[in-house]
């Protein structure tokens, strides 16, 4: 899996239709197969898989992903 989208400080946010949640990366060491992030503010810290952490909000067949999350400056 490709990870050079996952950088300490970037925000992501929720692809899901239903939420609105947008959290940052607190801690990302390269390969590693989890993510400590934060939501914006630094509160409810969190690990969660690497692969939840989408490069980009559509998928390579151009249809949008229902889970995970893209990053925040992604406007597709």
């Amino acid at each position: 899996m490709d990870t050079d989208h996952i950088r300490e400080g970037r925000l992501f946010r929720s692809l899901s239709p239903y939420e609105s949640t947008t959290i940052r990366v607190i801690r990302y060491a390269p390969g590693a197969t989890r993510v400590d992030v934060a939501d914006t503010r630094g509160k409810n810290p969190r690990s969660i898989l690497a692969s939840s952490l989408r490069p980009s909000a559509t998928k390579p067949n151009g249809s949008r992903y229902r889970s995970g999350y893209a990053p925040a400056d992604d406007r597709t």
